[in-house]
Formats: structure tokens, sequence, C-alpha cells
């Protein structure tokens, strides 16, 4: 056979083009490949399972089968089909095992789970994710409901701090529609406090002022009454203190409408303004009494938040690894077939060690057989003279 020549430049068009192909990028891919030459044999073709979700490693199949042939060197057309029937033997033994291995495991890996993740309490630890529970839900929550729990606890954390700078500044206005609906969870916070049956959520879905005004005004209520019973007292006492004033004034009013007007009379009037104009700046803005309550508990609904966003991060390991041991722990119970009992597996295993033993005295037969027929077709040594 002659060797083809080729010239250097489609040599080099050749290695350029050698150099786009990357080979199989995906596991998948890589997978497959990695077993082109894995070629099962008659009896192991049928027996191994290549696909699904737990498939059989036919690399180590090939490997086992490979030391079994190497030591036992088998000739004709029966002698390697008992070595291939002890590599079957062999590998659905390891497969009762593994079975084994994996019930075994499911009980361990149950009783290791903290009691803190099972979904009805982990829902009860953190009551701000919104995750809704169904009766009879059990176990541990799945990773696409912490992920969407942490979305919601960062959403609203990001809403608090907001909230929580807006207040430093004294730049929020709950009568404003856009203001009330940010401060909606703390506000409910508060009302769920003070044990009223209406939320500020329920006036938000309702898109109505008067909700809103309602709902403000009976949280406004609440918070007096569970507030200092003698502040209602000294404000009686306070305006009934600044009643004679109001008279001393208007007395001095009238005076000093019949009298010319002087430059010290011109300076008192200026001294008013600005005393008026004072007054004016330190009135008590609309729900000052809601605005402070709301402060205080805009700064612990963030360190709650916070909070739960930690245990949220640790809970995230915990179910990772826990998903981890039990797709493991599925993949090992599901070499025998679903249903199958502990007294069915010991039944299996000791017939397949029966079957080992049969097959063994059957191998070991045959090449003490040939070993001797070997031996009596070999002509005898020379004799020396």
């Amino acid at each position: 056979m002659t060797k083809r020549v080729v010239s250097d430049l489609m040599l080099k068009a050749n290695q350029a083009n050698a150099q786009q192909s990357t080979g199989p990028r995906t596991p998948a891919g890589k997978y497959r490949s990695a077993r082109n030459r894995v070629r099962p044999t008659l009896l192991a073709r049928h027996m191994l399972i290549t696909a699904g979700d737990a498939p059989d490693d036919t690399a180590a199949f090939a490997a086992l089968l490979k030391g079994l042939r190497q030591q036992y060197q088998p000739e004709g057309r029966i002698e390697p089909l008992l070595v291939e029937h002890l590599a079957q033997l062999f590998w659905r033994l390891r497969r009762a095992q593994c079975h084994e291995t994996g019930a075994i495991r499911a009980d361990l890996d149950e009783a290791s789970l903290p009691p803190d993740l099972d979904f009805p309490a982990w829902a009860e630890r953190c009551p701000d994710a919104e995750i809704e529970t169904d009766e009879g839900t059990q176990g541990p929550p799945r990773l696409a409901d912490l992920d969407r729990a942490a979305i919601t606890l960062k959403r609203k954390h990001v809403d608090a701090r907001n909230l929580d700078a807006w207040l430093k500044a004294d730049e929020i206005d709950l009568d404003a529609p856009r203001d009330f609906a940010i401060a909606v969870p703390v506000l409910d916070r508060l009302a769920d406090e003070c044990g009223l049956a209406t939320t500020a959520q329920g006036a938000v879905d309702d898109d109505d002022d008067d909700a809103r005004a309602d709902f403000l005004d009976e949280l406004d209520q609440a918070l007096a009454d569970a507030g200092d019973p003698d502040d209602a007292d000294d404000d009686d006492d306070a305006d009934d203190d600044d009643d004679p004033d109001d008279t001393d004034v208007a007395d001095d009013t009238e005076s000093t409408e019949t009298n010319p007007e002087s430059p010290d009379e011109v300076a008192s009037d200026d001294n008013a303004e600005q005393s008026a104009s004072a007054k004016a700046h330190t009135a008590p803005r609309p729900h000052a009494r809601i605005l402070a309550a709301l402060a205080e508990a805009t700064r612990d609904f963030r360190a709650a938040l916070v909070r739960q966003l930690r245990n949220l991060r640790r809970d995230r390991k915990a179910v990772a690894r826990y998903d981890t041991l039990r797709a493991e722990r599925e993949r090992l119970r599901k070499q025998l077939p679903a249903g199958t009992t502990f007294n069915q597996q010991i039944r299996f295993e000791d017939m397949l060690y029966r079957e080992l033993h049969r097959t063994f005295r059957e191998l070991d037969r045959r090449l003490r057989t040939r070993s001797a027929a070997e031996a009596e077709s070999d002509p005898p040594p020379p004799t020396e003279p």
C-alpha cells in the first residue's frame, strides 16, 4: 500500500481545519465519546444499562472482564462464555450491594436532616419570604423555593433600606399613594402589633384614598391608645395654660390699635411675625405618631430581614448537600427493580453466590482438563543415554 503524498499547502489547510474541531463539549457528549471503544460482548450487550438516570459504568465492566480474561486465558467457545458469565455475576452482585447501601443511606440521610429544615417549620422561620405551604407538605424545601424566598427577602430589604433613608431625611408622605405602598410591609407589622383587623395591603388593593385614610386613622388611634394615657390630660392642661396668654395678646393688640406706631412697636411686630413662622415650621406633621413608630419598626424589620437572609444562606447549603446525597442514594437504589424488599434482596444475593460457585467449578474443571490434555500431547523430554 503506497503512502499518499500531501502537498505543504494541503497539509497546512488540514491542520487549520483540525484546530476548529474541539470534540465533545457537553458532559453527555464527553460521556458517550469516552466509551466509543467499549464493545459489549454477546451476553453483556443486553445486561448493561446505558441510558436513564442510573446508567452502568461500561468502562468499569470492560475492565473487570478484561482482568478475568487475562487471569483464565479462555479458549474455544465455552470458556469465554463462562468467563463472561463470571463478570456478569460479579456485576449483578455489585448492583445488589449498591441497592442495599442506598436503602441504608435513605434512613441515615433523613435522620441527619435538621428538624428546622422541614418545610412547615422552615416557612414559619421565614415569614417574610411569602412561601405558600400546602397541608401535608413534608421534607426539606426545594432549591427553587429557597431561591424565590431569597429574591423576595432581598427586594424587601432594599425597600426597607430606602424607607429608612427617607424617614431619616423626612421625605415620606403617607398620604401619597406611592409612599404608602412602599411602607406597606412595615405598616402591616405595626397593624398586627396593635391588633387591627384592617391591613395596609388591603387598602392598597382597594386603590382608594378613603381606604388609606381610614387605615391611617385607625392605626394612629391604636398607637395613641397603646401610648401613655396621661398624654391627653397633659394636652388639655397645655391648652388651658395657653388661654390667658391669648387674652393678653388680644388686649395688647386692642391697646396698640388706638395709638400711633412707634419704632419699638414696629420691632415687636417683626418679632411676632418671626415667632409665627417658627411656630408654623415646628407645627406637628400629619401622622407624626405613625411616622415615629414607623421609623422604629423599619429598623426592626431590616434586622429581621438580615437574620432571615443569613439563615436562608445556611439552609440553602444544607438543602444542596441533602439533594446531592439524595441523588446519589436514588442512583444506588435504582440498581434493582423498584419495590424490592430486603428479603428478596437476600435471596437474590444467595442465588448469585451459588451461581458463582457453580461457574467457578465448571471453569476450573475445564481448565484442568485442558491442562491435562496439553500435558499428554506434549512429547516426553529426551532421556539421557
